[in-house]
């Protein structure tokens, strides 16, 4: 089953990735312009601080969550999605960016927004190594 993302959502960058900073605000302004209501907003400088602060927003129930960072940013923030009625999108921030590229999702700021706002979510198999 595929659906359009949920306008309400929660935004958190880690602002240390190869691009994070600089895209923070452009990330903000154009799902804000694509009609998203970002109930949680945050540049993390503190990467340490970004598996906490997904769960929380998941945590308050907030029905979708964008991270933006590189493959390791996502990599470490998709374990508080699993089984939970959430729905995760990524803006491709890092040096690689494996995961993204994978997904066809655009490397560029304004055509990752553009895919979480008129793009369809779906489901994603997952795998898991020692508990991870």
């Amino acid at each position: 089953m595929t659906t359009t993302a949920p306008r309400r959502a929660a935004l958190i960058v880690n602002a240390k990735s190869r691009r994070g900073q600089k895209a923070f605000a452009e990330a903000r302004r154009l799902l804000q312009e694509a009609g998203f209501t970002l109930v949680i907003c945050k540049a993390l400088k503190n990467p340490e601080r970004l598996e906490r602060e997904v769960k929380k927003a998941v945590g308050t129930g907030v029905p979708l969550v964008i991270v933006g960072g590189g493959d390791g940013s996502i990599s470490s923030s998709v374990d508080h999605l699993v089984d939970k009625d959430t729905v995760f999108a990524l803006l491709p921030l890092g040096t690689a960016n494996s995961f993204a590229r994978t997904l066809g999702i655009p490397l560029d700021v304004a055509g990752a927004v553009r895919v979480i706002a008129e793009g369809q979510t779906s489901l994603i198999d997952l795998g898991m190594i020692d508990g991870d």
